[in-house]
């Protein structure tokens, strides 16, 4: 089942700052301010969320992001149109 902002009627937004800050918005509301950051791997990254200790797993595959999660053993993939 493909998921879209409209399906589900959301709009996330995930904003990376310079300063290694990191904030989750929804719907126009902020639901997570935290601190990041990266570790290279051979094929990807990832990304650490310091106040969770959460660890995602980003790569690229043509047109098409995917971001894993090693814990749950989930994907979420961002193709661009």
């Amino acid at each position: 089942m493909i998921e879209t902002p409209e399906s589900e009627g959301k709009n996330k937004q995930f904003v990376f700052g310079r300063d290694g800050t990191m904030r989750i918005i929804e719907n126009g509301m902020v639901v997570r301010d935290s601190e990041f950051y990266m570790e290279a791997y051979e094929n990807s990254f990832g990304l650490k969320v310091v106040e969770t200790g959460a660890r995602l797993v980003v790569s690229f595959k043509a047109d098409t992001l995917i971001v894993s999660n090693p814990v749950f053993g989930d994907a979420n993939y961002f193709i661009r149109k």
